[in-house]
């Protein structure tokens, strides 16, 4: 086997729970990436491509560190989010920091997304009655 499909491959914290995760793989987080074997790098998650249909947008709004994931994939852009919890519910986070901020992020998500696989529920298609 190569030593390319030995690596371990990323994995996305979009919350900062570090520590469910432990020193398994390369983590990326809204300010840096980390791999536990002392390698720190300092960058803004903002734009940042994990692979070439794959790349990371800040998201604030649940917390103020959120970040979700993008895929480009063949039938349109599915984003990983906890901007929402469910498709419908709730409507407004009620442990948001800022619920302008979540609004913002959400109306960004939207024009981007064809499929939102959300924070607790189930994969969903934006319609005109997903919580704004």
């Amino acid at each position: 086997m190569s030593d390319m499909a030995a690596a371990p491959k990323p994995w996305v914290d979009s919350k900062k729970y570090l520590w469910l995760l432990g020193p398994i793989v390369p983590l990326l987080v809204v300010w840096a990436i980390y791999d536990f074997h002392g390698r720190w790098d300092d960058v803004e998650a903002e734009g940042r491509g994990v692979s070439a249909n794959v790349q990371l947008l800040r998201t604030p709004g649940h917390t103020p560190e959120d970040i979700s994931t993008v895929a480009r994939v063949a039938d349109g852009t599915v984003v990983f989010t906890h901007a929402w919890w469910t498709a419908d519910k709730p409507v407004d986070d009620p442990y948001c920091h800022d619920l302008a901020t979540l609004r913002a992020s959400r109306a960004r998500i939207l024009e981007l997304a064809t499929i939102i696989v959300p924070g607790h529920g189930a994969p969903f298609r934006p319609s005109a009655t997903t919580p704004r």
